[in-house]
């Protein structure tokens, strides 16, 4: 911020959550703060945690009040897109395949039930020659690829192509099945 210094600031922001993605969320925790006077500084920051403990869609509303002496006040407000994390409050990974430019499904229910379902055998090499009809050789190592389930089996997912989704090896180990784990 540039110009004559602020008489007062104002923020504040509201959680909401919901197991919903397109559902309705509900409030879950809120702040709000005041600086006047000498408590006004550049650089000057907020924040406030919420204790995550279950998978939930999460969005925000945040709105700050800038006032200044003989000018008025100046207002930002916003709202951000929803967000799917888990227990441990990690976001739901985010990939798109740049040979096919398809993006990995993200779940829009956070409360799936558990329904195990089992795994075909040879899925890897029945998946690898589908993928291959279908938008041509992308001339991967498929050594360092896993063919993740979008919908987990675990959740009721199912074996088909359209299900299956191509996944660098360590992406795969290292960020999508972590978060499974903790849904």
């Amino acid at each position: 911020m540039t110009g004559q210094k602020p008489v007062a600031i104002w923020t504040g922001g509201k959680l909401y959550r919901s197991y919903d993605q397109y559902g309705k969320y509900r409030l879950v925790d809120k702040f709000d703060t005041e600086w006047t006077g000498s408590e006004l500084k550049v650089g000057k920051k907020t924040s406030k945690t919420y204790n995550n403990k279950t998978t939930h869609f999460y969005q925000s509303h945040h709105k700050t009040t800038v006032g200044w002496n003989g000018v008025g006040t100046k207002t930002n407000e916003g709202v951000t897109k929803e967000v799917l994390v888990n227990k441990k409050t990690v976001p739901y990974p985010e990939i798109t395949n740049l040979d096919n430019n398809t993006s990995m499904w993200i779940p829009t229910k956070a409360n799936m039930p558990v329904v195990r379902t089992k795994r075909k055998s040879g899925l890897n090499v029945t998946y690898k020659k589908w993928y291959i009809k279908e938008y041509g050789d992308p001339k991967w190592d498929w050594s360092q690829i896993h063919v993740h389930h979008e919908k987990p089996l675990e959740y009721g997912g199912t074996n088909s192509m359209s299900n299956l989704f191509a996944l660098p090896k360590d992406f795969h180990i290292k960020e999508v099945t972590p978060w499974w784990r903790a849904y």
